[in-house]
């Protein structure tokens, strides 16, 4: 599955170029990063096939964490992919109850999954799993940007893709912010709309079986992503299924480069 999770998120961009001016400025001396992981599975036939599986849980998650750079960083870093990964482990918590920690949301899965296989054994709605994989955007010495691709299922046609991004600033841990990085969002997602129906023109036009071309409306407004970041060549855009487009029509992701936004995007100091 995450082979599956690798394939599924490949950059859509074509050659990537960007204006010295606006580039951020590295300094010597990249943060070091460790992997963290957390692998474990309860059930009565986790030891089958996944075809096969009918009572089993299984969490295989990977994240990224700062082993040396600036205790800020590291809280910041921190506090987001605690953030992140309680989210899908807790995925059907009540407001109120979310867990604080990773250790305390997997058990919560765990018992959820038990719960499950109680009410209806032998049945799909028994085979649980939540899974990531973490990238690394930018490490300059001066901004990091990481990204976490999940995927969860809990029963169902099909399981919930999400995804994570942030850029901090390694000095001083801030994650940064749409206002840090560019001067007018209005403007930026109008660049951003076009960048979208450009990287998609396979949805915009009638599919070969009939079906009708999609356009933005009412129920999918096209808006700035969620999940954005600061790259060596612009600003990462990562658009996750239901965000402006049905679930059948996917992910994109994409980069707007320096040289796209122009004067539209800040001097990253």
């Amino acid at each position: 599955m995450i082979t599956r999770l690798h394939m599924g998120f490949l950059l859509l961009a074509g050659t990537l170029t960007f204006s010295c001016q606006n580039k951020p400025s590295g300094q010597e001396g990249v943060v070091v990063l460790e992997k963290h992981t957390l692998e474990k599975s309860e059930g009565k036939d986790c030891d089958k096939p996944d075809t096969l599986r009918f009572d089993c849980a299984v969490i295989n998650l990977s994240w990224p964490g700062v082993k040396e750079g600036s205790a800020a960083l590291q809280k910041s870093v921190t506090a987001w992919t605690d953030d992140y990964l309680i989210s899908i482990l807790a995925l059907m918590a009540e407001e109120g109850s979310v867990p604080k920690s990773i250790d305390a949301a997997a058990k919560a899965y765990f018992a959820m999954h038990q719960e499950m296989a109680k009410e209806a054994p032998g049945s799909p709605m028994s085979s649980f799993m939540a899974e990531s994989v973490d990238t690394v955007l930018l490490n300059d010495g001066r901004h990091l940007t990481l990204k976490i691709d999940g995927e969860t299922y809990m029963g169902g046609a099909h399981g919930s893709p999400t995804a994570a991004i942030a850029s901090f600033d390694v000095k001083t841990g801030k994650k940064l912010s749409w206002d840090d990085l560019i001067t007018d969002k209005a403007a930026v997602q109008k660049l951003a709309e076009k960048k979208f129906r450009s990287e998609r023109q396979d949805i915009f036009q009638p599919g070969e079986d009939g079906s009708p071309a999609f356009n933005f409306d009412d129920t999918f407004q096209f808006k700035l992503p969620d999940n954005y970041g600061l790259t060596a060549e612009g600003i990462y855009f990562s658009y996750l299924h239901y965000e402006v487009t049905p679930y059948a029509l996917g992910r994109t992701d994409f980069v707007l480069t320096f040289e796209e936004l122009g004067a539209l995007m800040k001097k990253v100091q």
